[in-house]
């Protein structure tokens, strides 16, 4: 209860400091005279409508398993998993679509940025995924604790819905820029 959300509330705190940090660091790095306009691949846009839908479905659990419906939640809380890991795995292959133009980590700080920044998303996006599999083998349980993995799916979903909410901005300020 409320320990689990203290600890969830400072790891987003940390997590925003350190997000800020680095978007700070992005906005004055593109003010040198050697900043290069990285291409805007389509599947961006496609990754980020398959986040949005996992962020959805993530709260859909969430809903549920408040209601303690835990059978109908777990085809949410699957369905939402798989969308995130599909997520990563479009995000991976923009970077590989990158790399195979010729825009690579070491070729300019606009693009090692890029690649930073989506890099340390996805990271965080792999922590929450953790917590996703537990639940999941939590939730096949017959003598689980209800209260707990009510509480597991509610935070992880709030985690999520706060992914969503980075990558948004990172997304707007990657286009902008």
């Amino acid at each position: 209860g409320d320990h689990r959300d203290l600890h969830l509330s400072l790891r987003r705190q940390r997590q925003m400091c350190i997000r800020d940090s680095f978007f700070v660091a992005y906005i004055g790095r593109m003010a040198y005279g050697d900043w290069r306009i990285l291409p805007e691949p389509p599947l961006l846009w496609i990754n980020t409508a398959v986040l949005i839908i996992s962020s959805f479905l993530f709260q859909k659990a969430k809903n549920l398993s408040n209601k303690f419906m835990f059978k109908k939640a777990k085809y949410y809380l699957m369905a939402a998993g798989l969308s995130a890991i599909l997520f990563i795995a479009g995000q991976f292959k923009v970077w590989n679509e990158l790399t195979s133009y010729g825009y690579f980590v070491d070729s300019n700080a606009s693009f090692a940025f890029f690649y930073m920044l989506t890099g340390l998303h996805m990271f965080h996006m792999l922590g929450g995924l953790i917590v996703w599999a537990w639940s999941m083998t939590q939730i096949y349980k017959t003598d689980l604790s209800y209260r707990k993995l009510k509480s597991t799916i509610g935070s992880t979903a709030i985690y999520w819905h706060y992914l969503l909410a980075i990558w948004l901005v990172l997304f707007c300020i990657l286009l902008v820029t």
